[in-house]
């Protein structure tokens, strides 16, 4: 039952427009939200039963089983240090009837909510195969979004596929209602030319199909013969849904999915052994690359506000409203840049931060003028000024490393076994990959509840858990050299 529940999550992942069935914030529209919760109390009742989630002696190889809970701790200290800082400036600010500790507490709920799944996936990818839980699960709900898609682009045009699309909209878009008029006429969009799919909105879909890639290409890779052309044209469909999101997040995962797999393909992890030095020299000009394109950014910040306030196309708007809420951000970060001003206390300090050309978006506008269009929380559009501005350089830091920790620890482990064994393993690419994924999304993102995100962090725990007891097992009965 639980690999059956842990497959219906990942099959329900895309669809994030569901109704809100109990107050949980921004989890609260998530299908698999509930899914997974139901799978975290079922596993919690195993737990209770048997007395021992993971059995004392996985824990000798000191892996990720290990590295999970310590992490959580970690970052749940930075937020409890940075609500201790701030908690005399909770009590004198509110936005549209929230109150600063609500909010903390939510955001904080969704940092528990995304290790319980990495917990579950870790237990869970311990047990049971990948292909089975992840592989053929997210393949199949790509196949599901891009049907919808299909049928979804048909309908701007009118016709018998714009009655079809109202009826499914009402099933997987139960949070919106149908006036008839909003934006193109299709029920409850705004979203003129781009495809939201089952997602809320085309960045969400964006970002679901961008972390699905590195699993699809998981299973074009390690399948058998006469299933390939089915993964490929999976893999084709997932790239297709990136393309039709039209989003900015498209893009940047797009290209980030292919720059990693193409990096990992020919100098971190060939099927061949690599040649360290070229490594390293790769390594180095892309730090070095790094640095410059921030560098070129933090210098020409004035141009590019100035260049953006005087385009005038259908995405200005959109430009200056993400332009300033990321500007106020690290206007926030810079005032404390320690521990910033509380997990979740965005919202409640922004207006005060926005620069002035900010308020040519009617977007920002409607944040702070009461108009019910604008009761939403304001969002900061990236995961690193949110975390720059909430919990200062400490929990900026953390995050980052976070990724960059875990992709090199299984590419150090992964190399080393196939250096003794000649084996490589077809896992290392989407896992690695999704780290990076991880980091590329919050570019243009700023929300933790990705579900993709949290499972793959925990199957990184369980991937480098087996690694390191067959590393152990290598150590004690080496393979003759003839063998390797």
């Amino acid at each position: 039952m639980l690999k059956k529940l842990y497959i219906l999550a990942m099959l329900s992942i895309p669809f994030s427009d569901f109704y809100a069935l109990l107050p949980l914030g921004e989890l609260q529209h998530e299908l698999s939200t509930y899914v997974f919760f139901l799978l975290m109390g079922l596993m919690v009742a195993v737990h209770l039963k048997n007395k021992a989630l993971v059995p004392v002696t996985d824990l000798s190889a000191g892996s990720l089983y290990e590295f999970l809970p310590k992490l959580m701790v970690v970052l749940l200290a930075i937020i409890a240090f940075s609500f201790v800082m701030n908690f005399p400036d909770m009590f004198h600010s509110s936005y549209r009837g929230r109150l600063p500790i609500n909010k903390f507490v939510t955001s904080t709920l969704v940092v528990f909510y995304g290790f319980g799944v990495a917990f579950v996936s870790c237990k869970l990818g311990d047990k049971y195969s990948w292909r089975d839980l992840v592989v053929w699960p997210i393949t199949l709900s790509v196949v599901i979004c891009m049907a919808f898609s299909a049928i979804e682009m048909l309908a701007w045009h009118g016709g018998v596929t714009e009655g079809l699309y109202r009826m499914l909209s009402r099933l997987v878009h139960v949070a919106y209602i149908d006036d008839g008029v909003s934006g193109d006429g299709l029920p409850g969009t705004d979203f003129t030319g781009r495809s939201r799919s089952v997602c809320f909105e085309p960045p969400a879909l964006a970002n679901f199909a961008g972390f699905a890639w590195p699993w699809v290409y998981a299973g074009f890779q390690g399948a058998r013969r006469k299933y390939k052309s089915l993964y490929l044209i999976a893999l084709l469909l997932c790239t297709t849904l990136i393309i039709v999101a039209y989003s900015r997040t498209s893009y940047v995962l797009l290209l980030g999915n292919i720059g990693v797999l193409i990096l990992l393909k020919l100098v971190y992890l060939p099927q061949r052994m690599n040649n360290p030095r070229v490594a390293k020299m790769v390594s180095l000009f892309i730090q070095i690359g790094a640095v410059l394109a921030l560098g070129a950014i933090i210098y020409e910040s004035d141009a590019i506000v100035a260049r953006v306030l005087t385009t005038n196309n259908d995405s200005t708007v959109s430009n200056i409203t993400r332009l300033s809420s990321m500007t106020a951000a690290f206007h926030m970060f810079f005032a404390r840049p320690i521990w910033g001003f509380g997990f979740g206390q965005y919202g409640f300090h922004v207006l005060q931060f926005l620069p002035p050309w900010a308020y040519q978006s009617w977007e920002v506008r409607v944040w702070f003028e009461g108009s019910t269009f604008g009761d939403v929380w304001p969002p900061v559009f990236s995961i690193y000024g949110r975390f720059a501005a909430e919990l200062g350089i400490l929990g900026l830091v953390t995050w980052v490393a976070l990724w960059v920790l875990v992709a090199r620890y299984i590419w150090k482990l992964t190399l080393q076994y196939q250096r003794l064994t000649g084996e490589l393993f077809t896992f290392s690419y989407p896992l690695i990959m999704s780290c990076y994924c991880a980091l590329f999304s919050g570019i243009a993102l700023d929300s933790l509840r990705t579900p993709m995100m949290w499972v793959s962090l925990g199957l990184a725990a369980c991937y480098v858990h087996d690694l390191r007891l067959r590393l152990i097992k290598l150590e004690r009965n080496p393979i003759p050299a003839a063998q390797a």
